[in-house]
């Protein structure tokens, strides 16, 4: 088996946005896909504002590991961290990712297709105008819990990978892209905002506003409508379920085409799309 643990942390600022730095020699495609709630998306399009959050309102503490870490000895001050969770991969483990996110029995959340080049330009100027700095890396899932516990081992293979004599940002910051093996279905990319002036800030999100682009068909390729999950079998529903699918659909839609003219709006077939064999035919 081939070992694809990470050999050296890398990082390269994007070619065409001079605030945006890659991580790890991560490759973005045109889109990248958004899981999240319908009210918060509806927020955001109202407030015209993209939401990046503080590390501490992520879930999994052991992600938490090296936010809450002390790199005082290699003479390193973080920066203060805002993140934004995304993934690249449009139709893998969508059933895992509709359930994160959603209410049971209700069409309640969306996944947003964005405009990769509109995203980093957005990103770029906020950066510019704020004198701030954006990192995006592709999560690594290489690692076990027991193998991440011992990177900070100096006996460790990785020890040096991670933790050189000139540990930087960029390490700093692919050390928050560890995750654990059980979670690799999220394919996950984070965009970090990193500010060396605001680490003593408690505000726990980043509220970025977009007044300059707006949000928009060409930002926003595709609004994905999450599948009605099925109803239990004692649920008078159950037998219309396509109908009712489609009625929430339908309310879903309109609301965000009043907020997005021309906007692409499609929905999850995940539970609907299934057709019922009745005989298998004869040879």
């Amino acid at each position: 088996m081939v070992n694809s643990k990470i050999k050296q942390v890398t990082c390269e600022k994007h070619k065409d946005f001079d605030r945006v730095h890659l991580l790890n020699g991560i490759k973005l495609n045109n889109r990248l896909y958004k899981y999240m709630s319908l009210d918060r998306f509806i927020k955001s399009i109202d407030e015209n504002e993209l939401v990046f959050v503080s590390p501490e309102l992520w879930n999994d503490p052991c992600e938490l590991k090296f936010y809450e870490t002390d790199f005082s000895y290699f003479k390193f001050k973080k920066p203060k961290l805002f993140c934004m969770c995304m993934t690249n991969e449009k139709n893998e483990n969508q059933a895992a990712a509709w359930k994160m996110y959603s209410n049971s029995f209700t069409c309640d959340c969306v996944r947003i297709t964005f405009d990769v080049n509109k995203l980093l330009k957005i990103l770029n100027s906020y950066a510019q105008i704020s004198d701030k700095e954006i990192y995006i890396g592709k999560v690594i899932y290489d690692y076990s819990i027991d193998e991440i516990n011992e990177i900070v081992n100096v006996e460790n293979e990785y020890y040096k990978v991670f933790f050189p004599e000139h540990f930087s940002t960029q390490h700093y910051l692919t050390l928050m892209c560890l995750k654990r093996k059980p979670f690799a279905f999220e394919n996950e990319i984070r965009i970090f905002i990193s500010d060396s002036k605001l680490e003593k800030n408690k505000e726990k999100k980043l509220l970025l506003p977009i007044n300059d682009f707006k949000f928009s068909e060409k930002l926003i390729k595709e609004v994905k409508i999450s599948p009605l999950s099925p109803f239990p079998n004692n649920d008078f529903r159950k037998k219309n379920y396509k109908e009712w699918q489609i009625y929430e659909v339908n309310l879903i839609e309109k609301e965000l085409k009043k907020r997005i003219k021309g906007l692409n709006v499609t929905y999850s077939k995940l539970y609907s799309d299934v057709k019922k064999i009745e005989r298998v035919p004869e040879d």
